[in-house]
């Protein structure tokens, strides 16, 4: 199971709603999730066990989560996705 699966696993059973949106471009962030307190985040994931290159948050990336703040995360693991969700 992937790291994005295990976090969508865990947020709902958290009572968060979530919506997977690689789908829809390469700089958007991979998932929007609604907490149970109707709360919206963005999230990225990025596998901590992935080697640094491949967890590198492009320019484009960098500019959509600036002009997002503070709704977007990038968590590296189902804990930090969870945190993120509680903060």
């Amino acid at each position: 199971m992937t790291l994005t699966k295990k976090i969508i696993k865990a947020l709902k059973a958290a009572d968060c709603e979530c919506l997977l949106m690689s789908p829809l471009g390469e700089h958007v962030p991979r998932l929007l999730v609604r907490t149970r307190g109707r709360r919206i985040l963005l999230m990225e994931v990025m596998d901590a066990a992935e080697p640094v290159p491949a967890r590198k948050v492009e320019l484009a990336q960098r500019q959509f989560f600036s002009d997002w703040q503070p709704c977007c995360r990038v968590v590296e693991s189902v804990d930090d996705a969870l945190k993120a969700v509680t903060l």
